[in-house]
């Protein structure tokens, strides 16, 4: 199910599975890639954190999330625990390595 927080604006995703880590997903609305990334946590059955970022490049959220993604200055940015992970692919990437069947 999905709890809304208005006031942060960002949506807590609950999941059959909770990952060992806290996991946020910085998201744009109506962004394809992030619906791709969506659709890889909910079949890992991860809960995560959704936070949705201003459209401006310049704003102060979208300029520290590049410098923790390593200079990606696009959506989605994923964090997990301390880690922040640019990039759909290299994204879904780690999802699976990570948390997928072993």
């Amino acid at each position: 199910y999905i709890l809304l927080d208005e006031k942060l604006k960002r949506r807590i995703i609950m999941a059959d599975k909770k990952s060992k880590e806290d996991i946020v997903l910085y998201v744009l609305a109506g962004c394809p890639f992030c619906e791709k990334v969506r659709v890889k946590l909910k079949e890992l059955k991860l809960e995560y954190t959704e936070s949705e970022v201003p459209m401006s490049r310049d704003d102060p959220m979208r300029v520290e999330l590049m410098e923790k993604s390593g200079g990606i200055g696009t959506v989605p940015v994923i964090k997990v625990g301390g880690e922040y992970i640019g990039d759909s692919s290299i994204i879904i990437d780690y999802l699976d390595q990570h948390f997928g069947k072993k």
